[in-house]
């Protein structure tokens, strides 16, 4: 499945803020519900099959959307999970200059996208393993779930 990326508004056909129904209108009902971290009780629907994990929040409304292979994600005319993850983090980076490098990830509040290749400094030239898109308060969100 591929997924185009409209920065903070949608990923995929599926808007942020929408219902746990209209996301399984675009992807379906074969998921599995999760929860990632015990101290945050928020579910998840994980397509397994697709390679794509959604988050939501605490009013159920999705928040994020994480893609790995087979799915990958379009930005900028780029699929990003098929390029080496030097490139993939320069298609960020040419978008989004203040973004920032930690632990393998680079990510672009700006754009709300987060491209994970952890082996990026001994393998610039393998794919990256995920893309992580993310609407506009998610990390305001996501601190305030942990506090």
């Amino acid at each position: 499945m591929i997924l185009e990326i409209n920065p903070h508004q949608s990923v995929g056909g599926i808007l942020f803020g929408a219902s746990q129904e209209a996301v399984g209108r675009v992807l379906g009902d074969n998921f599995t519900v999760f929860v990632r971290n015990p101290n945050v009780p928020y579910k998840e629907h994980a397509y397994d099959e697709l390679g794509v994990y959604v988050s939501f929040d605490r009013a159920m409304k999705c928040n994020a959307v994480l893609i790995m292979k087979p799915s990958d994600a379009v930005l900028n005319r780029k699929l990003l999970l098929a390029l080496a993850a030097q490139e993939a983090f320069e298609v960020i980076r040419s978008l989004d200059s203040a973004s920032e490098l930690e632990g393998g990830s680079l990510t672009s509040a700006r754009l709300g996208i987060a491209v994970y290749a952890p082996d990026i400094e001994a393998e610039p030239e393998d794919p990256p393993e995920s893309v992580l898109v993310f609407r506009a308060d998610y990390f305001k969100w996501n601190q305030a779930t942990h506090e």
